[in-house]
């Protein structure tokens, strides 16, 4: 081969790796921050269902806690109802938040002041009226008891579990 022929073989090699690492560089900074944002809760991951006319949220969010009027109300739901609970709680775990709480509180001071500071959990008292509604359910809401077991073992909140 000659010297010149080399030399051009040599930049277009380095031109091509150099193209496949910034490729590569560019695929896994979007991969990161698009999990960043699903897992924050940013990013939505479906819509919000109907109802009986309205937003699956709008009833989440009208809960109330030891209510047993509320209880009687849900009750008459049957299964469908049930169905919009166990929606709304695994809705409210938000475990993207709570990990990034978690992993804050393991961190040395200097480290923390550097991150921004957790966002304070939001759900609690949702999963707490959930968990409760749920429960009051009884047997009625048998096909809850997966998400409630899941709950009770793995939620960072003693009023939650």
């Amino acid at each position: 081969m000659h010297k010149e022929d080399m030399s051009d073989h040599r930049t277009i090699s380095f031109m091509g790796s150099k193209r496949r690492w910034i490729i590569a560089v560019l695929l896994t900074s979007a991969c990161l921050t698009g999990l960043v944002l699903w897992f924050g809760g940013v990013l939505p991951v479906s819509g919000d269902p109907l109802f009986r006319g309205k937003p699956e949220s709008e009833w989440i969010k009208n809960l109330k806690y030891g209510d047993d009027q509320q209880v009687k109300e849900w009750r008459a739901y049957g299964e469908e109802g049930v169905q919009v609970l166990i929606r709304g709680l695994q809705r409210a775990n938000r475990p993207g938040e709570r990990a990034y709480r978690r992993f804050n509180r393991l961190l040395p001071d200097f480290l923390r002041r550097w991150l921004p500071a957790p966002k304070r959990d939001s759900t609690q008292v949702t999963r707490e009226c959930l968990v409760s509604l749920l429960g009051s359910l009884g047997s009625d809401a048998n096909s809850a008891t997966p998400v409630m077991i899941r709950t009770a073992s793995t939620d960072e909140f003693d009023g939650v579990r």
